[in-house]
Order: structure tokens, then sequence, then C-alpha cells
């Protein structure tokens, strides 16, 4: 009888260790994969935020409409991004981050939208200096703040793999206050 039960418990030790394994396993590409779409669509806001003032800073240099083309299409593309950064990020601890950053976004679209009228008024390049300036630092700070999110991201990931914070990561943290 000992000789059955002993290699019938093995076998139930050995499947019920693989079961938890694969368990493991899929939670973790689970993570990994909602770290991945939030680090591409975060990239996908800011390529828009930079076409849009890449096609602001061409019309008020030029002032060809043909300029503007890449901030129409970023301003069309950007309530579709924006919404499935917030959905990507629903019950994570990044969602301040995340409306931090949307706030930004959407203070530069309004201010793309302010430099636009005005060189559809006839400003002048002296006139449009101080908002194209303004704009720039926004946008720095833009780039920070979502480079901090990715990083914030994957070091949570991280954190999940390992059980342990990496040594930099109290670095970024600090980072990331002085953006905001």
């Amino acid at each position: 009888m000992l000789s059955v039960a002993l290699p019938l418990l093995v076998l139930v030790l050995v499947v019920s260790s693989s079961l938890l394994l694969q368990s493991r396993e899929r939670s973790q590409r689970g993570s990994n994969l909602v770290t991945a779409q939030i680090n591409a669509t975060s990239a996908t806001v800011l390529l828009d935020a930079l076409n849009a003032e890449t096609g602001i800073r061409g019309f008020a240099l030029t002032r060809e409409a043909t300029f503007l083309q890449p901030y129409y299409a970023a301003a069309r593309r950007r309530v579709k991004d924006e919404q499935s950064l917030r959905r990507e990020v629903l019950g994570s601890t990044s969602q301040k981050r995340v409306r931090s950053i949307l706030a930004l976004v959407n203070s530069r679209f309004a201010a793309f939208n302010r430099v636009r009228l005005l060189v559809v008024a006839g400003a002048t390049d002296e006139q449009l200096t101080v908002p194209l300036r303004e704009g720039k630092a926004v946008m720095d700070r833009l780039r920070v703040q979502i480079a901090s999110l990715e990083t914030y991201e994957s070091a949570k990931e991280l954190v999940a793999k390992t059980g342990s914070p990496p040594s930099r990561m109290k670095l970024r943290r600090a980072s990331w206050r002085d953006c905001s």
C-alpha cells in the first residue's frame, strides 16, 4: 500500500508545484504586458505633443498653413490616446502621475492653439518668442514626467519580480517630485 501511496503523493506534489509556477508565470506575463502598454501609450502621448509642437513652430516661423497638419493630426488623436492611458493605469499607483502628465498635455495644446491664433492675427516674431519659449519649457517638463512614469512602471515590475526595489529607485522618485 505504501509503495503505491508514496509515488502518488510525489505526483500530487509535482503537479501542484507545476500549477503554482504556471500561475505565477502567467501573472508575471500580465504585469509585463501592462507595463509595456503603459510605456507605449505614454510614448504615443508624448509623440503627439511633439508633433503638434513641431507643426506650431513651423507655422509660426513660415506662416504657411501646411505646417499645421501635424498639429491637427495630433489634436485628433489626443483624446483617444489620453483615454487609453487613463484606462491602462486604472487601479494603478500611477494614476496621479498620469493625471499630472495629461494636465500638462492639455495646457500645451491650449497654448499651441493660442500661438496659432496669434500667428493668424499677424503677431510679430517678438510677440511669439515668449509663448514659444514657455512652450519649450513645458515640453521639457512633459518629457521628464513621461520618462519618470516609464521608469516607475519598469521599477514596479522589477519589484514584483525580485521582491526588492532597485537601489536607484529613490533617485527616480526624487526627480519626479522636482517636475510636478
